[in-house]
C-alpha cells in the first residue's frame, strides 16, 4: 500500500502540465540530474573518417556519442555499389544514457526499440516504405515507438567493397509526446549489413517534465534483401513530397539577421530551442537546427518535433474545420453524446456540441494535472480513455459559458468526430486518413505523424489530439499558411472558410476570455503582442514546454519548437516588425 501511495505522489510531483499558456509544472522525480549543463563541442570530422569505420561497425567497437558529422558522408564520395531494397530488423539494445530506465510513464526508456521496416535505395536517397508511428513500444522491452525518416546512400573509397546508408529517426512514448530526435548509419553490402550505430541529441521535453539527455548504443541488425511491391509508389510519393516543399533559405539570409534572430529568442536560451524559422512570401527562412554538444542536426528537414498541445490545433482545428467544408459548418452544432455513447447518460455532457468542446467550454471539469490525467495517459484503447473521462466530475458552468482548458475533452472531440464522418461516409471512414488524402496531400504532405489509441483487435485507433503530433518544420508551416488563407489552396478550398475566420479573427468572433488579454476560439490561441506603434492579438497555435506557431496579422508565420517554457509573444512578432509591420 505505501509503495502505491508514495506512486501516486511522485506522479502529482511528475504530472504534465499540458496548458500551453502555463509553464508551472511540479519538478521531475528524476531532477537530481542536472541535465542543463552545458557541454563541451564533439569535434567535428576532418577529411579522412576516423570514427563510425567499416571495422568498428562489423566489429562492434564505436566510441560514445560523436560529432553528427560522422552520420554523413566524409570527403570524396561514390554512389552505392549496391542497392538497398528489402526489409531491415533491428534488434532490442541497451543505450547508454543517464537518463533512468524508469519513470512514473513506464519502463524501459533506456532501451532501444526492436522493429522491421521495408528500405529502397533510390539514387542517393534511403527511404522508408512506411513513415507513420511504428508501435514499437507496445508488447516489448521497450519504452519507445519510432518514426523513421528518408535518408542517404553513398560510398566511400576507404570503406572497401561496402556501401554506406544512414536515416534519421524519432523516439516517442505512448504517453504524451515528447520526442527524441537521432540518427543512425550502418554499411552494407548486396546481402547483409553491419550493426546500426545509433545517437540521439535533440529533443522536444520540456524542463518540468522530461530530462534532456543523450543515448547512444551500437544495434545488432540484419538484412532480408527483396523487391518489394510498393516501392515504386513509396519512391513517387517521396518524389512528390520533395517537389511540393516550401522552399528553404538560411536565417543569416535575412536583413539584420542577427539581430533578428536576437529578438527572437528574448526571455529563452537557443540551447533550449529546437527548431526556429519565418515563412515570409512562400520561403521558409530556418535558423540552424542544432544539438547540445553533437553539431547540426544532419537532416534538419527531416527533424520531428514533439509539440504537444500545438497539435489541438495542427490536428483538431484543422479537422473540423476539413470535415465542416466536406459536410457542412453545421458539425459544430453535432451535440457530444450522440456519438459518443458512453457518455449518452452523464450529465455533464448534456447539451454540449463540438463546437464547445474545440473551444475548450465544455462546463466539464476534465482532465489536466495529476491524477485527474494520469488514467487517461496509462489507458491504451479508446473505450478505456472515454471511461477515465467519465469518471472526471462536472463543473458549475453550463456548456458555452466560459473557458476551462482541458486536454482529455479533446480526445472526446476526436472520437465524436469519427463516429460522425463514419456515419456519412461508411463504417470502415476515419476523419484523420480523409483529411490527409483531401488536405495534407494537396499541400505536399505525404504523413504527419500523430499518436493514437492502441486497440486490442488490431483495428486503427482513435486520434488522441490533446497531444501527440510530430510535424517538421515544413509541414507545421504548411498548415499555418493555410489557416492564413482562411483554407484555400490554389483554386480548392479544402477549409470552412467561416470557421477558420472564426477562429483567426476578433471581428468574426471574440473568443473565450482566458485572461491575460488573450482569447481563446475553435482550437486557437490569439495572444497580445505588444508593439511599439500598436498592440495586436495573434492568431497561434501553442504547446506545452513554448511551442509556437505564430499566424502574423502581417502575412508572416513564425515557429518556435522549444522546451523550456517560454510562451512570450512580443518579441518574436517584433523581430518580424522589420520585414513586415503587423500594424495597421
Amino acid at each position: 500500500m505505501m509503495c502505491c501511495i508514495r506512486r501516486a505522489m511522485l506522479f502529482l510531483f511528475a504530472s504534465m502540465c499540458l496548458s500551453a499558456g502555463s509553464g508551472s509544472c511540479g519538478p521531475s522525480p528524476v531532477s537530481g540530474l542536472d541535465d542543463r549543463t552545458p557541454q563541451v563541442r564533439l569535434d567535428s570530422p576532418g577529411d579522412a573518417r576516423d570514427q563510425l569505420t567499416v571495422r568498428a561497425l562489423l566489429d562492434g567497437d564505436v566510441p560514445g556519442v560523436v560529432h553528427n558529422g560522422y552520420f554523413m558522408a566524409i570527403g570524396e564520395t561514390e554512389p552505392p555499389a549496391d542497392r538497398l531494397s528489402g526489409t531491415l530488423h533491428f534488434s532490442e539494445t541497451t543505450m547508454a544514457t543517464p537518463l533512468p530506465d524508469s519513470t512514473w510513464e513506464g519502463r524501459g526508456q533506456s532501451v532501444f526499440p526492436e522493429f522491421s521496416l521495408s528500405f529502397v535505395s533510390h539514387g542517393r536517397h534511403l527511404i522508408p516504405l512506411r513513415l507513420r508511428i511504428l508501435l514499437s513500444g507496445v508488447g516489448g522491452a521497450s519504452f519507445w515507438n519510432i518514426i523513421v525518416g528518408p535518408g542517404r546512400v553513398w560510398r566511400e573509397p576507404a570503406d572497401g567493397g561496402y556501401s554506406r546508408a544512414s536515416f534519421p529517426f524519432t523516439l516517442t512514448s505512448n504517453g504524451v509526446g515528447q520526442a527524441r530526435n537521432g540518427v543512425a548509419t550502418f554499411v552494407h553490402n548486396a546481402s547483409e549489413i553491419s550493426n546500426v550505430a545509433i545517437q540521439v541529441t535533440q529533443e522536444t521535453a520540456p524542463i518540468d517534465t522530461y530530462l534532456r539527455v543523450d543515448f547512444h548504443a551500437l544495434v545488432p541488425a540484419s538484412y532480408e534483401p527483396a523487391e518489394i511491391e510498393e516501392a515504386a509508389d513509396s519512391i513517387a510519393a517521396f518524389e512528390r513530397e520533395r517537389a511540393m516543399k516550401l522552399p528553404v533559405r538560411p536565417w543569416t539570409d535575412l536583413n539584420a539577421a542577427d539581430l533578428a534572430r536576437r529578438e527572437f529568442h528574448e526571455g529563452t536560451l537557443e540551447t533550449d530551442v529546437s527548431a526556429a524559422a519565418l515563412l515570409i512570401d512562400g520561403v521558409l527562412y530556418v535558423q540552424e537546427l542544432d544539438t547540445r554538444a553533437a553539431g547540426a542536426y544532419p537532416y534538419p528537414e527531416a527533424m520531428r518535433h514533439g509539440v504537444f498541445s500545438v497539435t489541438k490545433t495542427l490536428g483538431m482545428g484543422l479537422s473540423m474545420f476539413y470535415i465542416a467544408q466536406r459536410f457542412g459548418d453545421n458539425v459544430f452544432d453535432a451535440l457530444i453524446t450522440d456519438y459518443v455513447p458512453i457518455l449518452a447518460d452523464d450529465p455533464g455532457w448534456r447539451g454540449v456540441t463540438f463546437s464547445n468542446t474545440l473551444d475548450m467550454a465544455t462546463g466539464n471539469v476534465g482532465g489536466e494535472k495529476g491524477l485527474s490525467i494520469h488514467y487517461f495517459i496509462v489507458a491504451r484503447t479508446a473505450d478505456a480513455k472515454l471511461r477515465a473521462i467519465r469518471d472526471l466530475p462536472d463543473a458549475p458552468p453550463a456548456p458555452g459559458e466560459s473557458f476551462n482548458y482541458a486536454s482529455t475533452h479533446f480526445f472526446v472531440l476526436s472520437y465524436a468526430l469519427n463516429a460522425y464522418v463514419k456515419a456519412r461516409a461508411g463504417p470502415d471512414a476515419d476523419y484523420w486518413l480523409m483529411l490527409k488524402e483531401d488536405v495534407l496531400r494537396p499541400l505536399g504532405i505525404e504523413t504527419l505523424p500523430l499518436s493514437r489509441t492502441i486497440e486490442n483487435d488490431g483495428m486503427l485507433g482513435t486520434p488522441i489530439m490533446g497531444w501527440g503530433a510530430y510535424p517538421t518544420l515544413n509541414e507545421a508551416a504548411r498548415i499555418a499558411q493555410l489557416l492564413q488563407d482562411e483554407g484555400r489552396f490554389g483554386d480548392q478550398q479544402l477549409l470552412s472558410q467561416s470557421k477558420v475566420r472564426e477562429a483567426l479573427s476578433e471581428a468574426w468572433h471574440p473568443g473565450y476570455d482566458t485572461g491575460g488579454n488573450q482569447s481563446y476560439f475553435h482550437s486557437v490561441w490569439r495572444r497580445p503582442a505588444h508593439l511599439s506603434r500598436c498592440t495586436v492579438h495573434v492568431p497561434t497555435m501553442s504547446g506545452h514546454g513554448g511551442n509556437l506557431v505564430m499566424m502574423l496579422p502581417n502575412g508572416l508565420t513564425a515557429i518556435r519548437f522549444g522546451d523550456d517554457n517560454h510562451y512570450d509573444v512580443t518579441p518574436m512578432v517584433r523581430s518580424t516588425e522589420r520585414y513586415r509591420s503587423s500594424c495597421r
